[in-house]
């Protein structure tokens, strides 16, 4: 049960990270009223991050906590195309080894955060597309990826919406509030806030409450997890 928990919560986690991916060197430009979110690849730059989840396990047992380190490494920059080597884990639970390993893989992503190939089992759709367009405060945009949660597809919709500049600690952030949906092997719902440097794109913190029912044995069962990323 553990197991089935630590890679359900796994799944969860690379759903929360849909749309939180770092974006090494990006730019949030100012257009009159709107802004334009876009890419700039830095090659070499190297940031790192804990993601922490808290999960109300199923029937009543308390609440466990995972944390799993993603790095990420700009190794080639091409005009627009990025190659870049992400590292997720290995995920400890409650202060021990858990049972997810560390993972990494190799993807191409445009100055949209699109990926353009590339990927590991358990970590597709971890990026996702900034809007075509620019978004003045308070416009939405739509967004769609796939993950795989157990070795089965989920298909995950997101509307995010831009909240507006705020100041986190001494930075200067872009707010992003998230909506997502998710069908497939469950059924998963979250809604949370990630902020996104103005400066450079990156990530600077981001939060996600998000629920799942799977099925197991012909039950269903219901997980809430909070999921929470931080800049080191």
């Amino acid at each position: 049960m553990k197991r089935i928990v630590a890679l359900g919560v796994a799944g969860m986690a690379a759903i929360a990270l849909v749309g939180s991916i770092p974006r090494a060197g990006a730019q949030v430009t100012r257009m009159g009223d709107s802004y334009l979110f876009r890419m700039k690849y830095t090659k070499g730059q190297k940031m790192s991050y804990d993601v922490i989840s808290s999960v109300q396990v199923p029937g009543g047992s308390g609440t466990m906590k995972m944390d799993m380190p993603m790095t990420m490494n700009v190794k080639d920059v091409q005009g627009k195309t990025a190659t870049v080597q992400l590292d997720v884990g290995p995920m400890m639970m409650n202060g021990k080894p858990g049972n997810v390993k560390k993972q990494s893989m190799e993807i191409k992503l445009d100055d949209r955060g699109k990926t353009l190939s590339g990927g590991a089992p358990g970590m597709q759709g971890v990026s996702t597309q900034l809007p075509e367009k620019p978004l003045k405060v308070g416009e939405t945009y739509a967004s769609s990826n796939t993950v795989n949660v157990m070795g089965q597809q989920l298909s995950v919709k997101s509307v995010n919406k831009f909240l507006g500049i705020r100041k986190v600690g001494s930075r200067t952030v872009a707010a992003l509030g998230t909506t997502s949906t998710g069908s497939g092997a469950m059924k998963v719902s979250g809604t949370g806030t990630a902020y996104v440097d103005v400066a450079d794109g990156s990530l600077v913190a981001m939060n996600m409450n998000q629920e799942m029912i799977f099925t197991q044995g012909g039950k269903s069962q219901t997980m809430k997890n909070l999921v929470t990323v931080t800049r080191k």
